[in-house]
């Protein structure tokens, strides 16, 4: 297995425990983002968007910049 493959094994497995945990705690701002940064590394833009929505709406104050 390639590190490309190694990687992209290790990607879906966080995408899974991020759902996983998200079913437990849906309203977890933080949880929403990571999955939507780790759905961007996958190329997967609408869910990525959906779930950065989702965080913002959970916490808004994280549309705020710093």
């Amino acid at each position: 297995m390639t590190n490309t493959d190694k990687n992209k094994a290790r990607l879906n497995l966080y995408i899974k425990f991020l759902k996983e945990r998200l079913f437990f705690d849906p309203d977890s701002a933080t949880l929403h983002y990571n999955l939507g940064l780790a759905y961007s590394q996958k190329d997967l833009l609408d869910e990525a968007i959906s779930e950065l929505k989702q965080s913002i709406e959970c916490d808004p104050a994280l549309s705020r910049p710093t």
